[in-house]
Order: structure tokens, then sequence, then C-alpha cells
């Protein structure tokens, strides 16, 4: 498992709605958590993780606050912000959100992970005609390449627009077949979400059977709770529903684990 991560960073990360471990990213806010478990300042860090409330803006914080009537734990981990407008709009959905997040540069509408056709928003560089819908890596590509297991947790389907934002590349958020078959061969040491059955040839307008080669690819491929927990797999990749999961206070802790649940065993 990524047993790079500390436990304490894992507390901390209950009811986000996706997690990418080794790097993480989200669409409004930020907060970033570093390992402290080393005896001098002058010690490289292992780990950074970024918390993904995604969609959650400052005022949905400070309206948090007030109505508790103190500051929020997630408080204590707030280090700084990104500017998440689209390339050429001043308002972003979660794809070039979290594109900007991931990769650092502002996209369009519905795209994912890749440059957009024009920037036009003040203090965007034009982009060159030949750089246009370009996939652009992301912080979980240069984790891996820096020797970093990597991986992600989203209560969503995975390859919803968040999450895919970090493990795939593809100018419509909607082509879920084009955006798991890339998480599939991404190389990510952990996958723990939903989306079933966008990885099933049932469910794929190109019929392929994605789990088959999630297995030939040596994860332990896991649809509950008791199976998750029993894995000592380094390659894990759990599905516990068809599409998005069950909101926190609703679900079943037999058929789908908590958020609490999921981080802890991604960081084991």
């Amino acid at each position: 498992m990524l047993n790079r991560f500390n436990v304490r960073a894992a507390k901390m990360m209950l009811a986000v709605t996706t997690i990418v471990t080794a790097t993480l990213g989200g669409s409004s806010a930020a907060w970033a958590v570093e390992d402290t478990t080393s005896t001098t300042s002058a010690s490289p860090i292992k780990n950074v993780i970024i918390l993904i409330p995604d969609g959650m803006a400052n005022d949905a914080t400070a309206l948090a606050r007030w109505y508790k009537g103190s500051s929020l734990t997630l408080d204590s981990m707030a280090s700084g912000m990104v500017r998440t407008h689209s390339a050429d709009a001043p308002i972003a959905d979660s794809a070039p959100a979290g594109t900007a997040f991931a990769t650092g540069y502002k996209s369009h509408t519905g795209f994912v992970g890749v440059l957009p056709d024009k920037a036009t928003m003040p203090g965007q560089k034009a982009i060159a005609p030949g750089d246009k819908r370009k996939p652009v890596a992301s912080v979980l590509k240069a984790s891996k390449l820096a020797g970093k297991a990597t991986g992600i947790i989203a209560t969503s389907e995975i390859m919803h627009a968040t999450p895919a934002d970090f493990s795939s590349h593809y100018p419509d958020r909607k082509n879920y077949d084009a955006l798991s078959k890339q998480q599939v061969y991404n190389g990510m040491d952990v996958v723990l979400g939903g989306g079933s059955k966008y990885l099933e040839s049932a469910g794929r307008k190109d019929g392929e059977n994605l789990i088959s080669s999630i297995k030939a690819l040596g994860y332990d491929y896991v649809t509950t709770p008791a199976a998750m927990k029993a894995s000592d797999s380094n390659k894990l990749w759990g599905m516990f529903a068809p599409a998005g999961m069950a909101y926190n206070m609703d679900h079943d802790p037999a058929k789908q684990p908590s958020r609490a649940v999921l981080t802890m065993q991604s960081v084991q």
C-alpha cells in the first residue's frame, strides 16, 4: 500500500470528494499536509497531500466557521490558493478547475488534463496552433516519475472530472470510455471509489472489459469493504458502486467503506 504517507495526514482526510495520494488537488481551495517526521528542517519533504473538497469555495468554509462558532480543522492545513478560472472564461467547471490544480495550466469547459483551443482571459498566453488540446502532465505523473507511490480515491465515479484531471487526458469530461481506459494504464498503485459499470463491457460503447485488464495488470480488484481490508497487495483497485458512492451519512458500511476507511486503507 502507500506506506510513504503518514497516519496523521490520513486522520485529516475524512470528508473530501477526491483524494490523490502522493500529490493531490481540487477545484476551489486547497489544504496541504507535509510529512513532519524529519528530524531537521534541512531534510527533504517526502510527501505533499492536497485535499480536494470539490467545488467548495471560500464562502462555504466561511459559513461553516460561523455555524460552528470557531475555526475548522482544515484551517490548520491551509497553505495557499490557486486561480481556477478557465483559459477563456471567468468561471470554470470541475474539469478545467481540476486541470489548473493538477497541471498548472488553465483550460476550457469540459477539458480534462489538456490545453484549451484558445486563451482569452487577462494574463493568459495565447495557445500555439500546434498545442491546442495537447495533453499536459499532472503532479501525480511527476510524483510517479520521482519514485512515489500514487493513487486516487473518489466518492464519485473515479472517471469523474476531478479525479480524471490527475490521471487522464481528454477534451471531453463525458467520455468515460476514454478517461477510464487511460486511468487503467496510468500506473497508479491504489484506486478506490465508484464507477464499476464504466469498466464493464456492458457499460462501455467500445465493449472492452477493463476489469479483466485491471486484474491482468496485477491489481487486487475488490468490491466490498471486507475484501479491501483483507488485501495486502501493493496494487489495489476497489470499486464499491456502479457509479458514484452514497453520501457518508447514508452508506451501508457492509457494502461501501466510509471516507475514513478509504483514506486509512490507501496510506497503509
